[in-house]
């Protein structure tokens, strides 16, 4: 291989690190927009289902992202860790993670990537009382009917 195209991928590559951490923060979005899942979740019961936490290759408008499974990987194994300990879970779209046994918790798990812990505490936070806004408040209605 010529040195020039070397050199070149060792930039690509340090660019395409740099870039994963946006693309984690921004995919989200795409279904918050879109309002995808909104009526299935209100159809179906809650139950546990734990996605897969391989990578995997997105058509976004505009060209193909790849995205990481990171996330999944991250509530893959608190599930793994609660469940040992008699944990009742649920994963109720939006929500995370919902243990209802042996306490009520909304879990909102962020990985925390190249910009550090603080702003995932925030990202986490946020997305907790929007949660709480916007979900749970027609979580306990469904609930009381």
């Amino acid at each position: 291989m010529p040195q020039d195209f070397v050199r070149r991928w060792a930039e690509l590559s340090s660019l395409e690190e740099h870039l994963s951490g946006v693309q984690e923060r921004l995919a989200p979005m795409a279904d918050w927009y879109t309002g995808a899942g909104e009526a299935e979740a209100r159809q179906k019961p809650e139950s546990l289902k734990i996605k897969s936490a391989e990578d995997y290759f997105a058509l976004i408008k505009g060209g193909q992202q790849r995205r990481t499974r990171n996330h999944e990987r991250l509530i893959a194994h608190a599930v793994e860790q609660l469940k040992a300990r008699g944990a009742e879970l649920s994963t109720p779209h939006p929500i995370d993670l919902r243990m209802r046994e042996p306490v009520s918790v909304i879990v909102e798990a962020k990985v925390v990537g190249a910009f550090g812990p603080l702003l995932a505490i925030r990202a986490a936070v946020g997305q907790l009382l929007e949660t709480e806004h916007f979900v749970a408040r027609r979580m306990r209605r469904s609930a009381s009917c």
